[in-house]
């Protein structure tokens, strides 16, 4: 995988991740959803192995945490909730537009 596919691919899991903890706070989405779909070790262990950003990394390894959160400090839940989609979406505005030469990744991944 080049650079600008690598970057197109970083954009979609900050979307899906904004998308996830706004499903969570509406009660659309379960924590184990959650978990399935990207905040699990199993991504996170491609991500490092991709070579994806440390941003990235940071983020799923930090909701990968928010079952553990609801248990030990459920008080801070929301705020948790908050901080990932406040952290995915800085990351999107710090990253340069996707490459338009490169194959859509829904093209990519679903054809």
């Amino acid at each position: 995988m080049n650079s600008e596919e690598r970057n197109c691919i970083e954009k979609v899991m900050l979307l899906l991740s904004i998308g996830i903890t706004e499903s969570i706070k509406e009660g659309a989405l379960e924590i184990s959803d959650a978990e399935f779909l990207l905040y699990s070790p199993r991504v996170l262990s491609l991500l490092e192995k991709c070579e994806f950003s440390e941003e990235i990394i940071n983020l799923v390894h930090l909701g990968s945490e928010l079952d553990d959160i609801t248990d030990l400090v459920p008080s801070k839940f929301d705020d948790s909730l908050t901080e990932l989609t406040m952290n995915a979406m800085n990351a999107i505005k710090k990253m340069p537009p996707i490459k338009t030469d490169i194959p859509r990744w829904t093209e990519k991944h679903l054809a």
